[in-house]
């Protein structure tokens, strides 16, 4: 256990005391290349942003003309009758359907005093 704590602590000081790698910069060749690059995505992007917006705008007139109402010669359903029965209980009908809705009882949540 000695042993493994004297290895850590001479490889943390070889780590301390070795000198530092030199760096490799770009040249200014390299430089330029990178920046015609980047240059050049950043007109792609430019113009694929262009073109989407284009489609955006055509795939958006046939929405705006879908929320249109539309006239029909069909008569619009007759609406809905409800006729309350108790004090909970309605029941609602319209042609070819009726519906019976039944709340649950009222329950005395205080059994022992009037709060």
């Amino acid at each position: 256990m000695r042993a493994t704590k004297v290895m850590r602590a001479a490889a943390v000081a070889a780590v301390l005391v070795a000198p530092p790698r030199e760096a490799a910069a770009q040249s200014a060749e390299q430089a330029q290349q990178i920046q015609q690059q980047i240059d050049q995505l950043r007109q792609e992007f430019n113009d694929r942003v262009a073109a989407l917006a284009v489609v955006a705008a055509i795939g958006t007139a046939p929405v705006a003309a879908a929320d249109e109402p539309v006239a029909t010669d069909q008569p619009s359903p007759p609406s809905r009758s409800c006729a309350q029965l108790g004090a909970a209980e309605y029941k609602c009908a319209s042609p070819g359907n009726a519906q019976l809705n039944d709340a649950p009882p009222v329950t005395n949540f205080f059994p022992q005093g009037d709060g």
